[in-house]
């Protein structure tokens, strides 16, 4: 008999361990996936989130050029111990250009000019745009290991929890079982098997059991209280319809004190004929009405129904369900006025009788709230619609005043190079004024020269001193005109190669330092009103294959700025000019001077369009602006600009050797 009983129980807490593991094993699983996934969304979230402001912030250093910037920024961004990576490419002829920062193997943020391997990781690319053009393009990248690990401890603590709750599971079962179970079957076997041998049992007193053991331990104490007496099951009998009594009593109180505690209204209706059958006093408060006067009548008998069809779906809900939650209706109170409730209703036994406990809640308030939001939403919605073609309007009128903008800024440009050209002609034709004058007293010497020999000739007077005397000043006056010819011709030439480069912006080859001296020659009357020293360091031999009229547009720009700005109400001063290879693809030509340098806060915006410290003075602010965007849109190279106040400036220009094909 006990190793049966052991076994039942054995099976029974077995079964019910198993199904309880299984339910939490599973409701682990879910929750670590959910966990999982909603880590991973929150962490892609955080990394798209991440990537916008990113490509925000570098979209102005990548569009300027500011390296030491991008730099700052993305180093900024790597603090970050959710970011593993950045990948900034840049587009254009540079795209193949990166800015890589990764986490090194102790978790530092490092530099790398190397390719990213974002494989395993999240990632989240954003264009990188400025002025409506894609300028380049950020990639950020996010480890999961971290998440990872915190998802492994928890699946562990998971694990560990559900180990420990079988454990206490296994104990509190058997125990639960042998208390209320096996120790009493042992006791009613006793008993039955002392009844069994017809020996006198002590009884069964003292023995309390509950459920089916208990009523097993009422039956068997019934059967031998017949036996023994019949008046003595009849008291028991008695007793135990007293104690029904004094329940349903008991039952009736706690009814009675939970209607009178609780704050809603709550009425208690018959349930076949709808009458009431007690209302709290919350109900008499809400529709102003005592019980005395609601008692045996029902809520159609007392005019509360607004529309009788909401009291018809009300009960075939009631009648489907078996209860109702929620329900929204409209009564009309003792003074007129319409309210909205929230209904919800139980069924339960009050008493002897099948009744309906109904639970009414106050929800006008909350309905005319609820309609004033709509409204308000729905006004809402047509102020952002107006507010949305307002900006659509500011936003074309934008654009039509960028695109004016963007035209004035051309034809300025190109007054400036015309300006510039027109320069270049003035100080030309000042230079040849020298040579052909020179070549003009000459020839008039020569001609005088001439008619006096020819009146000799006639006079018949020749004499051989006299005739040398003639050929030694027409060999001076020769040499004198032919040098002076041939120094005009250069000068013209000169001009002439500068003047067709810069009007027909026409790629070629050349060599850079023939170029550069025929633009330098044309600028060399400038020095003679300014006092200025020039210097030059040409490396030979350095063939292009560029563009030479936007080249000596760039030199004759920096050559007028250093005038302008470096040398003003300064006595003297050098401007020197160097070219070298860097390589063999690359070629370095710097322009310093020794002038009065640029300010530390005006670095920044040297290369900016319109920017001049003379403003209204003379200054457009377009030649530097212009400069730049030649060298790195025409030209296809880079230019930097180094100046300690003070101590002059120096520009720096690297340059490919064979400019882009395309000119931007």
């Amino acid at each position: 008999m006990k190793p049966a009983r052991l076994s039942v129980a054995v099976t029974v807490i077995v079964a019910l361990v198993m199904v309880v593991t299984v339910f939490s094993v599973a409701f682990g699983l879910i929750n670590f996936r959910m966990q999982k996934l909603q880590r991973y969304q929150q962490l892609q979230q955080e990394l798209d989130y991440s990537a916008e402001q990113l490509a925000a912030a570098v979209a102005l250093p990548l569009w300027n050029f500011d390296q030491e910037q991008i730099d700052s920024i993305l180093d900024s961004a790597m603090k970050f111990d959710s970011v593993s990576g950045l990948v900034l490419a840049r587009s254009g002829r540079d795209r193949q250009s990166l800015d890589v920062r990764l986490r090194g193997s102790h978790w530092e943020s490092l530099r790398s000019k190397a390719a990213f391997d974002g494989n395993g990781l999240l990632r989240s690319e954003r264009g990188v745009q400025m002025q409506q053009r894609l300028v380049g393009s950020i990639r950020v990248f996010a480890s999961t290991r971290f998440i990872d690990a915190q998802l492994r401890e928890f699946l562990l603590q998971t694990l560990a929890c559900i180990l420990v709750m079988d454990i206490l599971l296994v104990v509190s079962l058997y125990y639960a079982l042998w208390r209320t179970i096996l120790r009493p079957l042992q006791r009613i076997e006793s008993f039955a098997v002392m009844a069994g041998a017809e020996e006198q049992p002590q009884g069964m007193q003292g023995m309390h059991f509950r459920g089916e053991l208990e009523s097993l331990r009422l039956a068997i104490e019934g059967m031998l209280g017949l036996l023994a007496s019949r008046l003595a099951g009849l008291k028991e009998q008695s007793a135990l319809m007293a104690a029904q009594e004094q329940s349903t009593r008991l039952s009736e109180l706690r009814v009675t004190q939970i209607l009178k505690a609780s704050p809603l209204p709550i009425t208690v209706g018959n349930l076949q004929s709808g009458a009431y059958v007690r209302v709290n006093p919350a109900w008499e408060r809400q529709f102003q009405l005592q019980e005395p006067e609601v008692l045996g009548k029902t809520s159609v008998d007392l005019g509360f129904w607004k529309n009788l069809e909401e009291r018809q779906g009300w009960l075939d809900r009631f009648n489907a369900e078996g209860r109702v939650s929620g329900y929204e209706v409209s009564f009309r109170m003792s003074n007129g006025q319409i309210r909205v409730f929230m209904l919800s209703s139980e069924r339960f036994v009050y008493g002897s009788e099948d009744c309906v406990l109904t639970m009414s809640v106050d929800v006008t308030e909350r309905k005319a709230l609820e309609s004033e939001l709509l409204l308000l939403n729905s006004q809402l919605e047509q102020r952002v619609q107006e507010r949305t073609r307002d900006l659509d309007h500011s936003h074309q009128e934008l654009l039509h005043t960028m695109q004016t903008l963007e035209r004035t800024q051309d034809e300025l440009i190109q007054s400036d190079r015309l300006a510039s050209l027109g320069s270049l002609v003035a100080g030309v034709a000042h230079e040849l004024n020298t040579p052909i004058g020179n070549a003009l007293v000459a020839s008039s010497s020569l001609s005088e020269e001439v008619a006096q020999m020819q009146q000799t000739v006639r006079a018949g007077s020749m004499k051989r001193s006299a005739f040398e005397h003639f050929m030694e000043r027409v060999a001076e006056g020769s040499e004198l005109t032919l040098r002076s010819l041939h120094r005009a011709v250069t000068l013209i030439s000169s001009f002439k190669q500068v003047a067709v480069d810069q009007a027909s912006e026409r790629r070629r080859g050349f060599d850079l330092a023939q170029v550069l001296n025929e633009v330098i020659d044309t600028l060399k009357p400038k020095l003679k009103h300014a006092a200025v020293r020039l210097s030059l360091d040409l490396q030979a031999d350095i063939a292009m294959e560029s563009y030479p009229g936007p080249l000596g547009q760039v030199i004759i720009n920096l050559f007028t700025n250093a005038l302008a700005h470096g040398f003003d109400n300064r006595a003297s001063g050098l401007i020197t000019v160097r070219t070298h290879r860097l390589g063999k693809e690359r070629v370095i030509v710097t322009f310093s001077d020794d002038g009065a340098g640029i300010a530390p806060e005006h670095l920044g915006q040297i290369f900016d369009p319109f920017f001049t410290t003379k403003l209204g003075r003379g200054g457009s602010g377009l030649g530097l602006s212009v400069s730049h965007r030649i060298v790195t849109k025409v030209l296809g190279g880079q230019i930097a600009i180094r100046s300690t106040l003070g101590q002059g400036a120096s520009f720096e220009m690297n340059l490919p050797a064979t400019a882009p094909q395309v000119v931007a």
